[in-house]
């Protein structure tokens, strides 16, 4: 996958103003996860594949290259924009990769719409009823298709020694986002949702990373951080989470603390649920019948 990161590299550097630009900073700091991400995702189905919140398509544009064919869905048309053009330089002219704008909760498609295989990467920590998703993606898969959701979970990450102005910013960060529905634990409950929407089958995994390294002020690291951190400074003091001297003082902080020996780990959570197709449908339902006439025997 080393020229399709290449080619999210020089599209960035072209297009410094492009919007949500975290989004994409996101797409290559996380490359190597999404690698791995993708090639578990690839393992269940051989598409066609719906991609929920696609971005600028880091799962999408990979399972195509992978020889999938894959729709992407994202309510962001300008991303989208970006998304198509990064498409093109890695797939060429292929058709093997379309991108849609529509909302993930309410997707304009038919029931069974004949996908394979849903996923949505780091999207549910950002929706306010992530249920909804869920819903939606058992709502347009073919029978017996599968769903792969992947997504954050704050509780399964660490780091040391601790940043005491990052702690504090990141406290605030997660406190905001629940506050609007999102949720930075979500990935605890993807199982639950997999359930509670109709899939069955249900497996989990949790996808660690570890990294130790030299932070220092100026680093390129510290500021894509302080940039993430920026573009939740007004719902913050919006909120009254922080004050504007605070947060910006806890910035500074920690952009100019002294350099520092840091190791960090973070884990996201990776889960599948299929839909069982209709014959195993019908199976299910006879033998809840059944358990229902026995226990009616027993109880006359």
């Amino acid at each position: 996958m080393a020229e399709l990161l290449e080619a999210y590299r020089s599209f960035a550097d072209e297009h410094c103003g492009i919007p949500e630009r975290w989004l994409l900073d996101q797409s290559i700091g996380l490359a190597s996860l999404y690698d791995v991400v993708a090639g578990l995702i690839a393992q269940r189905s051989s598409g066609p594949v719906l991609d929920l919140g696609t971005g600028y398509g880091p799962i999408a544009i990979r399972l195509a290259a992978m020889g999938l064919g894959v729709v992407g869905v994202d309510r962001d048309q300008r991303v989208l924009h970006g998304t198509e053009e990064i498409a093109s330089r890695c797939l060429g002219h292929s058709a093997r990769a379309r991108f849609v704008t529509a909302d993930a909760t309410r997707l304009p498609l038919p029931d069974r719409a004949g996908f394979r295989l849903v996923t949505a990467s780091l999207l549910l920590e950002h929706v306010a009823d992530p249920g909804e998703v869920a819903a939606e993606a058992f709502r347009v898969l073919g029978p017996d298709g599968t769903a792969a959701f992947f997504d954050v979970d704050d509780g399964l990450g660490a780091e040391h020694p601790q940043t005491p102005a990052l702690l504090r910013l990141g406290e605030a960060l997660s406190a905001w986002q629940s506050g609007y529905g999102g949720d930075r634990r979500v990935g605890r409950k993807i199982p639950g949702l997999l359930a509670d929407a109709g899939f069955g089958d249900v497996e989990v995994y949790v996808l660690p990373q570890a990294r130790f390294s030299v932070t220092s002020p100026g680093s390129e690291e510290r500021r894509l951080t302080a940039e993430h951190l920026g573009r939740a400074r007004e719902g913050i003091v919006g909120t009254g989470l922080l004050s504007e001297e605070r947060f910006d003082g806890l910035v500074a902080e920690y952009l100019h603390a002294p350099a520092r020996q840091v190791c960090q780990i973070e884990g996201r959570v990776l889960a599948f649920g299929r839909k069982a197709g209709d014959a195993a449908r019908r199976r299910g339902a006879q033998a809840a019948l059944r358990r229902q006439a026995s226990g009616a025997r027993r109880s006359a």
